[in-house]
C-alpha cells in the first residue's frame, strides 16, 4: 500500500478534503483484513514531523523506518516582488517570457477560484494574443469534476508544442477512437494544480499573492525544472505580493471557526511571511530547513545567486523589502500620532506611508511612482507586529432592511508586553535604522533632542 503526497492528511484532510482522512483510514481496514500484511510506504517532498505524527495517527501505527531525503530545489530561479499592482507585475514578465520563447507552458497560482477564471484567465489570453500564440487557457480549480481536472493534467503535462496540434491528434488529423485534447500553454489555478501537475515544457510558475502555508510554496516551486537540460535558473518560481494581498488572507483565515485550525493557519502564514519578506538567509536554505530532518540540519552553503536574498547580498538586484535605513524616530512617532489610539484602514496606511517615504527610508530609489517599498514597509511593520490586524463581523442594513453579512478589517498599532510594540527596541533589531541630524529638530512636532 503507497499513499503518495502524505502530507496532504494533515494539511488538508481536516476540514477542507476530509475524504484524504477517511480513504487513509479505508486503507488501512483493508491492510487489517489482509491475511497476509504488506508494508505500507508514504511519501511525500513536504513531510513535515507534525505530518508524519498525524498520518501514525490515522494509519494507528508508528513507523518502522522514516527516510530523510534532501530537498533540493536550487536549479529553479527564486523571485519575490512587492508591488501595488502584483497582477500587472506577472503580466508584464509572462510578455517578457514568451517574447523569448513560445514553446513554453505557465501555471499561475492565486488562492482564489474567481480570481483564476475572472481575472487571470483573460490576463493570460491577453499575453498569449499579444505574441499571436495559438493555445488555449484553461483554469484548474478545486470545484472542477474529477474528468475535468484528469483532462487538465493530461492536456497540460503532455502537450506537444513541437507542432501546433493538440494532444489526440496526428498530422493534424483527429483518430476516431481518440479524444482531442486542448493545446495548452497557460493554466490559472489554485492548489488543485500541485500535486500531479508535471510538465518539462513549464519552465515559469507565478504566484499571486501569499501561499497560506510553506507546504504549498514548496508545491507550487516543484511544478517547474522538471527539464533537467536546462541551465539552473532558467526554470523560475516568481512569487509577486502587495500589502492588500496579505489582509486579505488573513481575513480569510480568521473567518475560520474552528480555533485551533485557525492557530495553525495563522502560524503557517507568518512562517511564508519569514521566508518571502524578511528572511535572514538564503531562501534556498531556509525552505531546506524548513522540511528536512531537523535533528540534521546542518550550515550549508547558500545558492549564490538563485533567490532574491542571495542576488540582494551580492548586489545583483535588489530584494523589494531592502528598504535602506529607516527612519526610526520620525517613522515611530508619525505612526502613534497617525493612529492617535484608534484604528485606521490597510488603505489609509498605504496612504500615509506613501506621503512620508522620502523622510522614513534613507537612500530608497526606485522612483516615485513605484508603489514596492511602500507595500513592503507596511508588510515590514505587520512582521514585526508593530502593527496588527482586526477583522470583524459585520451586520449592514441594505433595501428593505435587510441586513448583509460583512467583514471589516482594521488595523492597530500592536502591543508588547502592555505597551506599543513600535517603542521596543527589541522589535527593531533586525532592521537598519538611522537617526537624522538632532539640528533638523523634531518629527512631526515632537522633538526628540
Amino acid at each position: 500500500i503507497c499513499i503518495d503526497e502524505a502530507h496532504a492528511i494533515e494539511q488538508d484532510g481536516r476540514r477542507f478534503r476530509p475524504e484524504f482522512f477517511s480513504a487513509a483510514q479505508n486503507l488501512m481496514m483493508l491492510h487489517n483484513m489482509m491475511p497476509e500484511k504488506c508494508s505500507i510506504v508514504c511519501m511525500s517532498a513536504t513531510f513535515r514531523r507534525s505530518d508524519q505524527n498525524t498520518v501514525s495517527g490515522v494509519l494507528k501505527r508508528n513507523p518502522d523506518h522514516v527516510m530523510w531525503l534532501q530537498l533540493d530545489r536550487r536549479r529553479i530561479g527564486f523571485t519575490v516582488g512587492i508591488s501595488g499592482s502584483p497582477h500587472a507585475a506577472i503580466k508584464r514578465s509572462m510578455t517578457s517570457d514568451y517574447a523569448k520563447t513560445r514553446r513554453s507552458q505557465t501555471l499561475v497560482y492565486t488562492n482564489s477560484k474567481r480570481k483564476a477564471i475572472d481575472s487571470l484567465v483573460p490576463m493570460c489570453e491577453s499575453v498569449l494574443a499579444t505574441h499571436k500564440i495559438s493555445g488555449e487557457v484553461i483554469s484548474l480549480t478545486g470545484d472542477d469534476g474529477i474528468k475535468q481536472k484528469m483532462m487538465l493534467m493530461e492536456a497540460f503535462c503532455n502537450a506537444d508544442l513541437e507542432d501546433d496540434i493538440a494532444v489526440g491528434e496526428t498530422n493534424g488529423e483527429t483518430d476516431a477512437d481518440s479524444i482531442v485534447l486542448p493545446r495548452l500553454l497557460a493554466m490559472p489555478a489554485t492548489s488543485a494544480a500541485n500535486c500531479g501537475v508535471s510538465s518539462i515544457n513549464c519552465h515559469n510558475s507565478y504566484r499571486l499573492g501569499f501561499p497560506p502555508s510553506m507546504h504549498m510554496l514548496l508545491q507550487e516551486f516543484g511544478r517547474v525544472d522538471r527539464d533537467q537540460t536546462l541551465e539552473p535558473g532558467e526554470n523560475k518560481y516568481t512569487v509577486e505580493l502587495s500589502f492588500m494581498c496579505f489582509v486579505s488572507i488573513y481575513s480569510r483565515v480568521m473567518r475560520e471557526s474552528n480555533a485551533s485550525d485557525r492557530r495553525k493557519q495563522l502560524s503557517s502564514l507568518f512562517d511564508v511571511l519569514d521566508v518571502l519578506v524578511l528572511p535572514q538567509k538564503c531562501q534556498h536554505v531556509l525552505m531546506e530547513e524548513y522540511f528536512e530532518n531537523p535533528e540534521s540540519i546542518d550550515e550549508r552553503v547558500a545558492c549564490g545567486g538563485l533567490c532574491s536574498y542571495c542576488r540582494d547580498l551580492s548586489g545583483e538586484v535588489r530584494a523589494p523589502w531592502n528598504l535602506g535605513r529607516i527612519n526610526r524616530s520620525y517613522l515611530t512617532d508619525r505612526l502613534i500620532c497617525f493612529f492617535n489610539g484608534n484604528t485606521a484602514s490597510p488603505a489609509s496606511l498605504i496612504r500615509f506611508i506613501k506621503t512620508n517615504r522620502e523622510r522614513i527610508m534613507e537612500g530608497y530609489t526606485m522612483g516615485d511612482k513605484s508603489m514596492s517599498a511602500v507595500h513592503a514597509l507596511c508588510l515590514l511593520l505587520l512582521r514585526l507586529r508593530i502593527i496588527d490586524i482586526d477583522v470583524r463581523e459585520t451586520k449592514k442594513e441594505e433595501g428593505d432592511a435587510k441586513l448583509v453579512s460583512g467583514v471589516d478589517v482594521v488595523l492597530r498599532l500592536g502591543r508588547l508586553n502592555d505597551a506599543m510594540a513600535v517603542l521596543n527596541d527589541a522589535v527593531w533589531a533586525s532592521v537598519r535604522t538611522f537617526e537624522e541630524e538632532r539640528e533638523r529638530g523634531g518629527w512631526g512636532g515632537m522633538n526628540r533632542g
